[in-house]
């Protein structure tokens, strides 16, 4: 692979993980704010998700086998503990 491939190969990744990373995040965070009664947050976040989920889905299924997978879910499971940390520092 040249090194214009592996770059490439490297910022696709870097796209994955940062889309798992934000839509899981402000589902974990949704999670909080509506188990903690914060319903205007919880809209507002839940307005957030759809769109992300939109733009993301034309896209996130076009990764690369199993090591876009891979980036997307370590993304998704750093978005998991971050949004979970935030929505109860944030109440």
């Amino acid at each position: 692979m040249t090194q214009d491939g592996r770059s490439k190969h490297f910022w696709s990744g870097v796209s994955l993980f940062c889309r798992g990373w934000l839509i899981v995040f402000c589902v974990a965070l949704n999670t909080v704010l509506i188990a903690e009664g914060s319903y205007s947050k919880s809209a507002v976040t839940g307005f957030a998700i759809s769109m992300l989920w939109f733009l993301n889905a034309r896209t996130a299924g076009q990764s690369q086998g199993l090591w876009g997978a891979f980036w997307y879910a370590l993304g998704a499971a750093c978005g998991t503990v971050s949004g979970a940390w935030f929505g109860h520092a944030w109440h």
